[in-house]
């Protein structure tokens, strides 16, 4: 992270794992700056059991109003099991999207939207390595957008979108 410079694109530190499910991995992530308010982490991940995993992350922010931030993972799974590929044709290509959006139309008048759509429900508990993963993007937008997102063992997945407005003691939700 520069101090006192602007940022740069470049490589992030690289990340290791291991676990019996997955194998050993190593994920090496690049840093994008495309201006001063967009940039994207692409961060692929090889695990020698399950093939590479994807990270997307993209992050913007216009103005002080409107910042967002938008992640995929993917997977085209290529799981082995004594060397050799598991036959099994469902679930082969496993996905999760998740993002929050808000923008501040009014100083009393805001916009948000909350995203969160996955494949499989157990991709977020059997993939919780790398910088993509459930653990890592509950804690930032927590940090982000002070909301959270739904714990990763449930078995449905909920997005939203809501405008809301206040002015003194009036409050006004849609």
């Amino acid at each position: 992270i520069p101090l006192l410079v602007s940022r740069k694109s470049g490589l992030l530190t690289p990340k290791l794992v291991h676990s019996n499910l997955l194998g050993w991995g190593i994920q090496l992530p690049l840093f994008l700056v495309m201006n001063d308010q967009i940039d994207y982490t692409i961060a692929p991940m090889y695990l020698s059991k399950r093939g590479m995993l994807w990270d997307v992350e993209n992050r913007f922010k216009f103005e002080e109003n409107f910042k967002g931030i938008i992640k995929i993972r993917y997977l085209k799974d290529q799981q082995k099991e004594g060397g050799i590929l598991a036959r099994e044709p469902s679930h082969k290509e496993k996905w999760w999207t998740v993002g929050k959006i808000d923008f501040l139309i009014t100083p009393h008048t805001d916009f948000h939207l909350d995203f969160d759509l996955v494949s499989q429900k157990n991709f977020l508990e059997e993939f919780d390595v790398g910088v993509g993963s459930f653990s890592t993007t509950k804690k930032l937008f927590l940090k982000e957008f002070k909301r959270d997102i739904e714990d990763k063992s449930q078995d449905y997945r909920t997005s939203k979108m809501w405008l809301q407005s206040f002015k003194n003691s009036f409050y006004f939700k849609i």
